[in-house]
């Protein structure tokens, strides 16, 4: 007949475990049980009952005759009931030993050991406190799929700390919980701690909302979104912005025509979003020539803008913005933002001369426009069937630059035009 240190390696090793696993389910030191295994120690009757629970097996599975009889009389002997222990064991056969020691020695829930339901279980929660004196945290709990209303349960935060994870797998230090971050916990049987195997952070709580940059060429100093907001007319400055209100993100911008670029991806637990992350890219066109003042980024967050001044050409920021919405409190609410930013000098045209030509190669009318942000007032020739198009451009190294365009009635060619204050936008010409 196998010994019961056998059983116990048996079948701890059939549900895959390991012994630091096996330990941490009935809140022992590896030790004890590798102790077991070897068959230096033996369990008593209440780890007994709590190996059955892991193992979900009988006791019966776990035992053998002999091993049963003395630990029913060490426990008889710790009850001081040793002499009644003695009487039963010479008067009963083992089957009925092993229900007597199970009546006496064992809590009346242990014959219901092997029919626990271990399916894993999950439930979304907010935490709402955490009492470091007390080492507890309470939280408020729902199972979003089934659309319970949500419970508060304080539960024990010692057995459950090392099991804090991040949403991607990664196992982070349980200190990193704080009120106000929204969890999955993973746990069987009930909502204890004895019974969570795992809690995951899949959005803490945002202190400050990220909520986009601004390049700026015009000397003056814009200290908030609204302020960005109410002057985004302004020459001299590019942006892109982000707002939230309930459940909903929205943006603001004048980066158009600047080379820009936004990529979107996002994480699941199962089939819920647990993580979402936007990365912005965006070429800024300058003239340095032209430049009046320095170059200054502005971070902009929901309590002001912080400003560098320009010394690279490649800028990088991240943060989150809160859209917490009140109908679905326990639900990620956040979302990450990443920009980068590209500094290019280029050329702008400073003139522009346009030759146009009628059905028989004939030039009819010449134009020059030497006022750039005219021309979009220019007029084609109603005779006109294409034109040849003359750009003058000054080059970063301050040299005139040529470039001639053929164009018919009805394109365009896309042209790099500076503002005031050295900043470049990329508009087209149309020969219409």
């Amino acid at each position: 007949m196998n010994k019961i240190h056998e059983n116990i390696k048996r079948l701890r090793t059939e549900h895959n475990l390991t012994q630091e696993e096996v330990a941490e389910k009935l809140y022992v030191t590896r030790q004890c049980i590798s102790r077991w295994e070897q068959g230096i120690t033996v369990p008593d009757l209440e780890s007994m009952e709590k190996l059955a629970k892991v193992f979900e097996v009988s006791i019966n599975d776990i035992f053998e005759e002999n091993a049963v009889k003395e630990l029913a009389i060490d426990n008889a002997k710790a009850n001081q009931i040793f002499k009644k222990l003695i009487i039963a064991l010479t008067s009963v056969t083992f089957i009925g030993l092993l229900t007597l020691g199970i009546l006496v020695f064992l809590r009346p829930t242990s014959s219901n050991a092997s029919q626990l339901d271990m399916t894993p279980r999950f439930i979304n929660a907010k935490i709402e406190t955490r009492d470091l004196t007390e080492n507890t945290i309470t939280v408020k709990a729902s199972n979003i799929s089934t659309n319970e209303d949500p419970i508060e349960v304080t539960l024990d935060f010692g057995p459950i700390q090392n099991k804090v994870y991040q949403y991607d797998g990664r196992k982070i230090d349980s200190s990193k919980l704080s009120t106000g971050d929204i969890v999955i916990i993973e746990y069987a049987v009930e909502l204890s701690s004895k019974w969570i195997t795992k809690v995951i952070l899949v959005d803490d709580k945002v202190e400050r909302d990220f909520l986009g940059v601004i390049v700026v060429t015009n000397g003056k100093t814009y200290q908030s979104y609204d302020d960005i907001i109410e002057n985004r007319n302004d020459k001299g400055i590019i942006f892109h912005l982000n707002h939230a209100t309930s459940n909903t993100l929205g943006s603001s911008s004048n980066t158009i025509n600047n080379r820009f670029a936004s990529e979107f991806s996002y994480e699941l637990y199962g089939d819920q979003v647990i993580y979402t992350h936007t990365d912005m890219q965006f070429t800024v066109f300058y003239n340095q020539d032209l430049l009046i003042h320095p170059i200054k980024i502005g971070i902009v967050y929901d309590d002001g803008i912080e400003y560098v001044t320009k010394t690279y050409n490649k800028y990088e920021y991240s943060g989150e913005i809160d859209y917490e919405n009140e109908n679905a409190p326990l639900l990620y609410h956040s979302h990450e933002f990443t920009y980068t930013l590209y500094f290019e000098e280029v050329s702008s045209i400073t003139e522009i001369d346009v030759f146009e030509y009628d059905q028989n190669h004939q030039l009819i009318e010449s134009t020059n426009i030497n006022n750039i942000l005219n021309m979009n007032n220019f007029n084609i020739n109603p005779d006109a069937i294409y034109s040849f198009v003359k750009v003058k451009s000054i080059s970063i190294l301050g040299n005139p630059v040529f470039n001639v365009y053929e164009l018919l009635a009805g394109e365009s060619v896309e042209l790099n035009i500076a503002d005031e204050f050295g900043l470049i936008r990329s508009e087209k010409f149309y020969y219409n």
